[in-house]
């Protein structure tokens, strides 16, 4: 219903994200995963990448956080902060350089 009214950039973002921060706060990457994919996916396809530039490093650290290192190591690399937001989006890139870190640093 929201998509209808415009709203794709809100729910893809702002919805999915508190539902997968809740979620990691209760101990469910999985659930975590489910709830920021699908938005981060909405985010790319409709080319709010700015948005992306901050969910993105959500659903990286939800595959981490679940060990699936090798593919939030590829999520790092295929939605890089260089091609989603401008340098000056500090907390964007903050996000990126630390979950890609945390993924280095365990490999």
């Amino acid at each position: 219903m929201g998509e209808e009214h415009g709203l794709e950039v809100l729910l893809a973002s702002h919805v999915s994200s508190s539902a997968g921060f809740v979620e990691l706060l209760a101990g469910d990457a999985t659930a975590a995963e489910r709830e920021w994919r699908p938005g981060c996916e909405q985010l790319e396809r409709i080319g709010a990448l700015a948005n992306l530039a901050s969910e993105g490093p959500r659903l990286a650290d939800a595959l981490f956080v679940q060990g699936r290192d090798e593919e939030a190591l590829q999520l790092t690399e295929r939605w890089r902060p260089e091609r989603l937001t401008v340098p000056e989006d500090a907390a964007a890139q903050i996000d990126w350089r630390r979950v890609r870190a945390k993924i280095l640093a365990r490999g």
